[in-house]
């Protein structure tokens, strides 16, 4: 009986550590996130554009951020260049922006997710299993000065 038992007590303890199925335990502060295989983007959704959130503290003022517009190319473009980052880069290090644009997309490998990009090229993914992905693009932003914070 005890032989048979010790095997689920282990497999319990496992699942319970947040560990199996290929699953890793992460830290939000990782310096090295996990990454998402980025495949080419199929389909873009806009649901809000020029938009503006007082949950950030900056001079924009909501007729500024009405001017920050995308286009579903633009949102696939920043998808493209963009590099990933960790939540701490994200929320802390690069400044922040009250003008954004959202919405959904999918990828060719069939993932669904709600994107988010400011108008500082700060950008987030949230997948429909939840696994969220930072992301900032230096490249998609004219001041050649950005390009120190990557």
């Amino acid at each position: 009986m005890v032989n048979k038992a010790l095997p689920l007590l282990l497999a319990a303890m496992t699942l319970s550590m947040g560990v199996g199925a290929g699953q890793e335990k992460r830290v939000e502060n990782d310096p090295n996130p996990p990454v998402y295989p980025m495949t080419t983007v199929t389909a873009v959704d806009i649901k809000r554009n020029g938009a503006w959130t007082d949950d950030v503290s900056s001079h924009e003022t909501p007729e500024t951020c009405s001017r920050f517009t995308l286009t579903w190319v633009d949102v696939r473009t920043y998808f493209e260049k963009a590099k990933q980052i960790n939540l701490r880069r994200y929320s802390h290090d690069l400044t922040q922006s009250r003008c954004y644009a959202e919405g959904t997309l999918k990828f060719a490998n069939g993932d669904r997710a709600r994107w988010h990009i400011d108008s500082v090229q700060r950008g987030s993914l949230v997948l429909s299993d939840g696994r969220t992905f930072y992301f900032y693009c230096a490249a998609c932003t004219d001041d050649p000065e950005d390009e120190d914070l990557l």
